[in-house]
């Protein structure tokens, strides 16, 4: 067997039970983890490895698991009161989530800085119902740098675990990523509806193509919110086809200073014709938010957005907020 390992990676085809063995006897020395377990006793193995004593991997900082191929629908579980990764910085699940025990954040709650997992996760209540997210009801003094969240459960999951869970994440995180296929419609809700102790900076919705009012009710709500990544939909190209209720008069009567916080929005990818609906939302954030002065497009499509900026600052509707305006360009 081999000893004093500090990185093992489990390879496509690998059988699991092997590895979650050599895990188990490097478990002084390991630094790094990735594991593609299929059944409780690959996880059984990894902990305590048949009828051994239970172990702690006191030096791993980076734990890895795909857990996509799972077909067993039985409940994972570990040894009451065992720790067995307390030094834990980073934890990715991905795929299914089978634990039924808090054992991945036992003695960890101040060292986790990256959390990424499956949606099925806050489905169960995995973080609410350990409290995984507090620490004697006090919320984590040391916030989490980075959470991702991705995958669609087999089953409907209660909007009450789906809020509470969020909100916990939002006092605890400054950096929130929501994957491609999460049940985003339950998040938004939760986003909006955050509390005021939230800490989140930076907000990811890669599912989601917002609307102004959208990105309204998400800023107004999470008043720490530096940037905002999504797509855009909403009002067409021309000036003259934006509703009554979203002119920049309007919006700046009712919700300016919207927020002093936020900074950039993140467009990652835009077709050439939706350039103008991109540049007028931007232009309505700007109105409304007095530090909002970036938006971060395509480089391809920089000069058409300053473009028609430029152009909407000689327009009626516009033309009264060209500092705004100008900040964008």
């Amino acid at each position: 067997m081999l000893s004093e390992l500090a990185s093992i990676t489990h390879g496509a085809k690998v059988p699991c039970s092997p590895i979650a063995r050599l895990a188990y006897h490097n478990a002084c020395t390991l630094k790094e983890l990735h594991i593609a377990p299929t059944a409780p006793d690959d996880w059984s193995s990894l902990i305590r490895c048949g009828h051994q004593a239970p172990v702690a991997y006191t030096s791993l900082a980076s734990l890895s698991m795909d857990i996509t191929k799972s077909l067993d629908t039985r409940s994972w579980t570990t040894v009451k009161g065992v720790v067995p990764f307390p030094v834990l910085s980073q934890l990715d699940i991905s795929g299914a989530y089978p634990f039924a025990d808090d054992a991945l954040f036992r003695g960890n709650r101040g060292m986790l800085h990256r959390l990424s997992i499956p949606f099925s996760a806050i489905a169960k209540n995995a973080l609410g119902r350990f409290n995984v997210l507090e620490r004697n009801g006090i919320t984590w003094i040391n916030p989490i740098h980075t959470v991702q969240i991705s995958g669609t459960p087999w089953f409907a999951p209660s909007d009450n675990f789906v809020r509470e869970q969020v909100h916990g994440i939002l006092k605890a995180s400054t950096t929130l990523q929501l994957g491609c296929d999460t049940s985003i419609g339950l998040m938004l809700t939760a986003l909006c509806t955050a509390p005021n102790t939230a800490i989140l900076q930076h907000l990811t919705l890669s599912d989601k193509r917002c609307a102004l009012a959208d990105i309204i009710s998400i800023v107004y709500a999470l008043t720490s919110l530096v940037s905002l990544t999504s797509q855009i939909c909403g009002v067409g190209m021309e000036i003259g086809l934006i509703p009554e209720n979203e002119h920049p008069s309007t919006l700046y009567e009712t919700y300016y200073p919207l927020s002093s916080s936020f900074r950039k929005l993140r467009v990652p990818s835009v077709a050439n014709a939706d350039i103008g609906r991109v540049s007028i939302v931007a232009m309505q954030i700007a109105i409304v938010c007095p530090s909002f002065a970036y938006v971060d497009l395509p480089y391809e499509l920089c000069e058409e957005f300053r473009g028609s900026v430029t152009w909407s600052t000689n327009n009626d509707l516009f033309k009264s907020y060209g500092d705004a305006l100008r900040r964008l360009m």
